[in-house]
């Protein structure tokens, strides 16, 4: 009986090797710099769209290869961000994008395309607490109301 165990195990054991040094679709290298372009593609969009913010930090990000020339990468960043009305808040998003790899190479350069970018979850947190009274919030549907007749004329 001890044989047959150790007989099944040394099978398990070569089977799994064999499985992990098999190779990639998709090379680890590969996955690092898609992981960093995409870190400063959200970076960038961040400070382009909204000037104020500050304190970019990426809390999690890693990429898994769902086909060969496919890649999905998921992601999870704050910032801090400061509003003359709301004052400063923290925002958290997380999410993921798949990119595929264009058949094309440019000077040895493979080429990844962004191919769709999915907001999971997000959340505010205010750093000062907002007071909501009646007046505030018919401030707040008046402006709506008037921004929905601005855009129908």
């Amino acid at each position: 009986m001890r044989y047959i165990k150790l007989l099944i195990l040394s099978l398990i054991l070569s089977v799994t090797w064999i499985w992990v040094q098999k190779d990639q679709k998709v090379s680890e290298l590969v996955h690092a710099e898609i992981q960093e372009d995409l870190k400063q593609l959200i970076a960038n969009y961040i400070k382009k769209q909204l000037p104020d913010s500050k304190n970019i930090m990426f809390k999690n990000i890693w990429s898994e290869t769902i086909s060969d020339g496919k890649v999905k990468a998921h992601f999870k960043y704050s910032f801090d961000d400061s509003d003359k009305t709301a004052g400063t808040a923290g925002i958290a998003v997380d999410g993921y994008a798949i990119l595929h790899q264009k058949n094309k190479r440019q000077n040895n350069i493979d080429i990844w395309t962004l191919e769709e970018i999915q907001i999971l979850n997000n959340h505010i947190t205010f750093k000062e607490g907002l007071t909501l009274t009646k007046d505030s919030l018919n401030e707040i549907e008046s402006t709506d109301a008037d921004s929905v007749n601005d855009e129908d004329l």
